[in-house]
């Protein structure tokens, strides 16, 4: 693949902002190869199209920096290319990672410490949620070679347009 058509590994946080909307449903399949996404505030609406080797999103980061966006993530769950502990991930419900991000000032590994930290208990330890997220990180680390990159066709500024 050329440069322009690989994804960048994007930050960890994706992992749990990925499983918020899968826990939260925060997802609407409009065909087979089309998936709405609903940013956690519900402001936006993302649009990931899936092809046959790889992936298009109008979110900031895929669609603004290239970096593989929390709906792709999302999606390659939903589509079981990447196997996720679902009670772990319940753990994330309701979570507003639009509001938390501004807290930290976009600090997306502040933000991830504290909503672990938030959501953690006797039964899941900070540890042990911390690496099942690192666990899905690292699939989506080993694939992402073979995930190409595709333009999408939805704008950015058209995801705030719902």
């Amino acid at each position: 693949m050329k440069d322009e058509e690989k994804w960048k590994m994007p930050h960890i946080i994706k992992i749990p902002e990925a499983f918020t909307a899968l826990v939260d449903e925060r997802y609407k399949r409009e065909d087979k190869g089309t998936l709405l996404v609903f940013s956690s505030d519900y402001s936006k609406r993302y649009t990931v199209k899936s092809f046959n080797d790889g992936y298009a999103s109008n979110d900031n980061m895929s669609y603004n920096k290239g970096i593989l966006g929390y709906p792709i993530v999302l999606a390659l769950i939903l589509e079981e290319k990447l196997a996720v502990d679902r009670k772990i991930a319940s753990l994330f419900g309701g979570t507003n990672w639009t509001e938390i991000n501004i807290k930290y000032d976009k600090n997306f590994t502040s933000s991830m410490d504290a909503v672990i930290k938030a959501v953690s208990n006797e039964i899941y330890s900070y540890d042990l949620i911390y690496v099942s997220i690192q666990n899905v990180y690292e699939q989506l680390e080993q694939m992402l070679e073979r995930i190409k990159r595709y333009e999408s066709t939805v704008s950015f500024k058209d995801s705030m347009n719902i």
